[in-house]
């Protein structure tokens, strides 16, 4: 935790217009203690929940449906909370689902072609582990662990144009790999019991290798 001068705190919460958040992140602490000493200089406290820069309905809409930012990304953007952004959309109309607006970063569908999803579906047979993260979320988690780089190279050369992808650093040898992209990979749930369409595929098979 960094040293946290009261005068700077001060400084950023009043006149830089930071949030609460903003400043725990900027010298590691909780939000809690940030308020606490706020509260202790007899700094007056915003509203909860205002959006610390102004933007118009018209604009944060334009930026969800159209530039497709999450409420965690626009929460940073506008200065304010995940919640306040979510409300804000909701009374607008034009929220998602609670599984879409949790999304934090950006991803691309599965661009639909056979050959790639062959190759996938191949490869996460022998080597990745795929399953969903959570009941209802619209989110594949693909994993693997390995101990050659050239193995976790093409795993996210895969998969970073879809979505997040998160490179452990070598222990012992070994690198985790995880890739987060949406529900249009579910054919990579339970794969190997759902093989009859490549072996059905003339231009497919000579492509997947089991």
């Amino acid at each position: 935790m960094k040293d946290m001068p009261i005068h700077e705190i001060c400084h950023l919460y009043t006149n830089k217009r930071l949030s609460s958040t903003r400043i725990a992140k900027k010298y590691g602490c909780c939000k809690a203690t940030i308020l606490k000493r706020l509260r202790k200089a007899n700094v007056k406290m915003r509203d909860a929940g205002v959006p610390r820069l102004k933007i118009s309905d018209e604009e944060l809409k334009r930026l969800y449906t159209e530039r497709g930012l999450s409420t965690w990304k626009l929460g940073e953007l506008i200065g304010c909370g995940r919640s306040t952004v979510h409300r804000k959309l909701r009374k607008l109309g034009v929220i998602k689902d609670i599984a879409t607006s949790h999304i934090k970063y950006s991803r691309k569908p599965f661009s639909g072609d056979a050959t790639e999803k062959a190759y996938l579906t191949g490869f996460a047979v022998g080597d990745l582990r795929v399953r969903k993260v959570g009941k209802r979320s619209k989110t594949i988690k693909i994993d693997c662990g390995s101990t050659k780089k050239e193995q976790i190279d093409l795993i996210k050369d895969l998969f970073s144009g879809y979505g997040r992808v998160w490179i452990s650093k070598p222990k012992n040898g070994r690198i985790q790999i995880e890739a987060f992209v949406g529900d249009s990979f579910e054919f990579l749930l339970n794969c190997r019991n759902k093989l009859g369409w490549i072996f059905g595929g003339k231009d497919i098979v000579p492509f997947f290798v089991l």
